[in-house]
């Protein structure tokens, strides 16, 4: 009994395991297949004359006007091959330039031996940013702006208004100059001349030779030869940024018009009858002669070294000659300003002291002593700001929203830029002009998933990339039983490999069974047999009870 169930199960096995043919039945592999064009029509291409972009799609085909008519022609393949002769050096231009290439959808970036090399796309097909052929009449059969003219025969590929042979750029519609050679173009680069001073603050931003100019007269500091445009070279000028000063008699850094004792001689010069001669500060007599020097300091026609009473004259202190004498005088140099008040009692040219350094403010060139002159301090009364990228009144350091673009600095990838935000994959590239955006190597037009870096390709469409689909072209055959896992209509028609189109397997006569079914069968059949060996397995259970008894 045994014996007979289990060759019931062997001959079941067998069944399953062994394919099922009729009279018709044969197998067949789509990889087997190809496309026999030997007997097409010779007037093959004349069904795209009426359509230009239908014509340009058919690799078979070749766009040709003539008479000013549209014509669609077989394809010449030797000069198909001398075009390609003819461009495959092309992408060379870009080996000294990475962003030249990245922007060139022709050509991709390559890193060979540590060099980097610019080759031709192998996928670029042509066309416009989406990546759809148009041949726009021309030969090369590529029309990157979608003006409808080739791009051989296009003098401004991107249509920016830049001719190509001008254009930095040629292929990137937002770009066109490059002014340091550093592979960014001017609209996104932040130093254009390369001299690392900030467009923002580089008065000459085009210009690596110049950086500031300090008297606003259209000529860089280092070309002018009066930068502070006071009447005085820089040469003979000690203060070559300041207009207001331009001596230091006593040499201490303090400009003459800010410096209450230019001779240093411990006499204020408004107190001085010789401010600008240490060796000399009186003038008893007022004769033009210091009282040093002066043989007769009284002029009273006896000799100094003979005279008891040298000092006779009376002096009477008047800084600004308004005929109060200074101890009296509440303004004693008449600038309008209370000597109380006032910082520089003697000075008219200065009354206030910001940074208390000795300088007044309208000769300090940097009035709050932040190290930024007052020329480029937007704050210069405020030591802790000095710049304000956007305008809006707030310095940098306390506002959170530098370039006014509604995005917080901490979240801005570019806070000093409205123009862009996001930088997704971090290379420095904003977004908006960024060919990779989540830098997987994949461009954002062929990438299924532009913003994960993760995944690039969803094949069957389903939502779930093929890193993570365990089917990924949906045919209902889990990737690693799929032989074509990436083909729902194309699996190859074995035993034990279900096809997942019914109707082709029934035209050709070939009956498929699956590995589920196979586990189906197997299930029943070890059920069926186990269930007899039970039951047998219990009768002669009983017969043994009954001889027992």
């Amino acid at each position: 009994m045994h014996k007979r169930l289990l060759s019931v199960w062997v001959l079941i096995l067998i069944v399953v395991l062994s394919p099922i043919n009729t009279p018709e039945m044969k197998s067949f592999s789509l990889e087997s297949q190809s496309f026999d064009t030997s007997g097409r029509d010779s007037d093959y291409c004349e069904q795209y004359d009426d359509d230009p972009q239908g014509c340009a799609n058919d690799p078979l085909c070749e766009s040709e006007d003539d008479d000013d008519e549209h014509e669609c022609e077989d394809v010449d393949e030797e000069d198909d091959d001398e075009d390609d002769d003819d461009d495959e050096d092309y992408c060379e231009q870009y080996d000294d330039n990475p962003q030249g290439c990245a922007n060139d959808p022709r050509c991709e970036s390559d890193e060979d031996d540590g060099e980097h090399e610019c080759d031709d796309n192998e996928d670029y097909q042509g066309g416009n940013n989406n990546g759809n052929g148009n041949s726009g009449g021309g030969s090369s059969g590529s029309d990157y702006d979608g003006d409808g003219e080739d791009d051989e025969l296009d003098s401004d590929d991107d249509n920016d208004g830049y001719e190509d042979q001008e254009d930095a750029f040629p292929y990137n519609e937002n770009e066109h100059e490059d002014t340091d050679g550093d592979g960014i173009g001017d609209n996104a680069d932040n130093d254009d001349d390369g001299d690392n001073v900030s467009d923002s603050e580089d008065a000459f931003p085009k210009d690596s030779s110049e950086q500031y100019n300090s008297d606003n007269d259209g000529i860089g500091n280092n070309a002018d030869p009066d930068d502070d445009n006071d009447g005085v070279p820089d040469e003979d000028d000690a203060f070559p940024l300041d207009a207001s000063e331009y001596l230091d008699t006593d040499g201490d850094g303090l400009g003459n018009n800010a410096d209450v004792d230019d001779d240093n001689d411990g006499y204020i010069d408004s107190e001085d009858a010789f401010p600008l001669d240490p060796s000399e500060n009186a003038d008893h007599d007022g004769d033009g002669i210091g009282d040093n020097a002066d043989a007769d300091d009284d002029n009273d026609g006896i000799p100094d070294d003979e005279d008891s009473q040298t000092d006779d004259v009376e002096i009477i202190y008047d800084n600004d000659g308004d005929g109060i004498s200074d101890e009296n005088d509440p303004d004693d140099d008449n600038d309008g300003v209370d000597d109380t008040l006032d910082a520089f009692p003697f000075d008219p040219q200065e009354q206030y002291n910001f940074d208390g350094d000795s300088k007044g403010d309208n000769s300090d060139i940097d009035d709050d002593n932040d190290g930024v002159v007052d020329l480029l301090d937007v704050f210069q009364f405020n030591a802790s700001e000095w710049l304000d990228n956007d305008g809006d009144g707030i310095g940098n350091n306390a506002d959170t929203d530098d370039d006014n673009d509604g995005i917080p600095d901490i979240d801005d990838a570019f806070p000093y830029n409205s123009t862009y935000t996001s930088d997704l994959d971090n290379d420095g590239l904003p977004d908006a002009i960024d060919l990779d955006i989540d830098g997987d190597g994949f461009k954002n037009s062929e990438d299924d998933f532009p913003e994960d870096s993760s995944e690039w390709k969803d094949t069957d469409g389903d939502g779930v990339g093929n890193n993570r689909d365990g089917d990924d072209d949906g045919d209902g055959v889990i990737d690693i039983l799929d032989t074509r896992p990436l083909d729902s209509g194309g699996t190859i028609i074995q035993p034990g490999i279900q096809n997942s189109d019914s109707a082709d397997s029934e035209e050709s006569g070939v009956i498929t069974i699956s590995i589920q079914d196979i586990l189906i069968l197997l299930a029943i059949s070890s059920a069926v047999t186990i269930t007899f060996l039970w039951r047998a397995r219990k009768k002669e259970s009983s017969k043994a009870q009954e001889k027992e008894a």
